[in-house]
């Protein structure tokens, strides 16, 4: 398929989160649906510049409580708390997580800096609907 065939799907992706990040570049589209990856670039004015973007699961089961930030907001598709993990910690002896990560059990985020966890947990209904959209193309992708 033609690139220029995508850019409606990135245009929308740019405006879906204009309220919340301003002016954006995605530099990718996800290519499949059970494992959601799009990299968002040239944020400006919120205290970070990049946000990787994940559905794969980020169960609070795996951070420990010591490193765990609760927002005190919950996700209204999972059901859970919108947490933050705001220091890298090892897990095990070859495993180390990093860090920042905001994350309920059904969306994963990755900021390049966190400056506030309510940025995130204030905005969670955009956050909500781009993954929404993000699922659709992915599954869109799948069938091209």
């Amino acid at each position: 398929m033609d690139s220029n065939e995508w850019q409606p799907d990135f245009d929308l992706l740019r405006t879906i989160v204009r309220p919340w990040l301003g002016e954006v570049r995605p530099f990718n589209l996800p290519s499949h649906p059970e494992d959601i990856y799009v990299s968002i670039h040239d944020i400006k004015g919120h205290g970070f510049r990049t946000l990787v973007w994940r559905n794969n699961p980020a169960d609070p089961d795996w951070i420990e409580q010591k490193w765990q930030t609760h927002s005190g907001v919950i996700c209204q598709n999972c059901q859970t708390e919108i947490q933050a993990l705001l220091k890298s910690h090892k897990l095990s002896y070859n495993t180390v997580t990093g860090a920042p990560y905001v994350f309920c059990k059904c969306i994963r985020l990755n900021p390049s800096r966190l400056p506030s966890l309510e940025f995130f947990s204030a905005n969670w209904g955009i956050v909500l609907e781009t993954a929404t959209f993000l699922n659709q193309v992915a599954l869109k992708l799948a069938r091209a």
